[in-house]
């Protein structure tokens, strides 16, 4: 989805101790992509700025992966403040402490059972059968979805698959755990019924599903549902 005008962090991230591979970070989200990811929404970069200085991209091209991030080479980036023109120490416009809302962990709880009812209630609305729900199924599910949240990029197969393991050896599983910030409910379903889960047309399918809402200061919450359909094996 197009965003227009926007901004995002530049962040540069070790990677087996040598620096030059960069990251940039949808602040809005939380989002982050490679500098060379097809995935990365941003298309152009025109300036980059920090505490110290403001640069103006003055390469031949602004998509990100053809950007070099050499903020030293001046036949890259034009700084705004110079040796002959050097920086006067601006102050900050924002306050110099900022103050942060702690976790609410008692509101995560809430939200995530909240979730849970009007999600499953909406999937029993648009089916024409009756829908189960495989009830340890999603108890199984709801232990997996906080151990997502602590490792979302490196939650080990094998373990999730250890961990279903007697669901797996007596049902064919089709589902996968959604991400993302949370907004309203209204966006949560919308997001399970982009997935389709809910149109499977065997009768006697069952289906499970879980949430779980991790608390962030200032009233952030990430949101995990995990929606699956299952149909015993013959």
């Amino acid at each position: 989805m197009l965003t227009g005008s926007t901004a995002y962090v530049l962040t540069e991230q070790p990677e087996d101790g040598s620096l030059g591979d960069y990251w940039l970070w949808n602040a809005t989200t939380g989002e982050h992509f490679h500098q060379y990811s097809s995935y990365c929404p941003l298309q152009s970069v025109g300036s980059v700025f920090n505490a110290d200085n403001i640069w103006a991209n003055v390469q031949r091209r602004e998509e990100p992966a053809l950007v070099t991030f050499n903020f030293n080479s001046t036949s890259n980036w034009k700084p705004f403040f110079t040796a002959k023109y050097p920086n006067p120490g601006l102050s900050s416009v924002q306050r110099e402490t900022m103050q942060y809302k702690p976790p609410d962990g008692q509101f995560a709880e809430t939200l995530q059972d909240k979730v849970e009812m009007v999600v499953m209630k909406k999937i029993e609305e648009s089916r024409r059968w009756v829908t189960r729900w495989n009830r340890h199924c999603c108890n199984e599910l709801r232990k997996i979805l906080p151990q997502l949240e602590a490792k979302p990029h490196s939650f080990p197969v094998q373990e999730h698959n250890r961990q279903l393991a007697d669901i797996l050896a007596s049902h064919n599983v089709t589902g996968f755990p959604l991400h993302m910030p949370f907004t309203d409910v209204d966006a949560v379903v919308e997001a399970v019924y982009n997935t389709h889960i809910h149109n499977v047309s065997d009768p006697r399918a069952e289906f499970a599903l879980a949430a779980y809402a991790h608390p962030y200061p200032n009233d952030i919450y990430s949101l995990w549902v995990y929606v699956v359909a299952l149909s015993r094996r013959r």
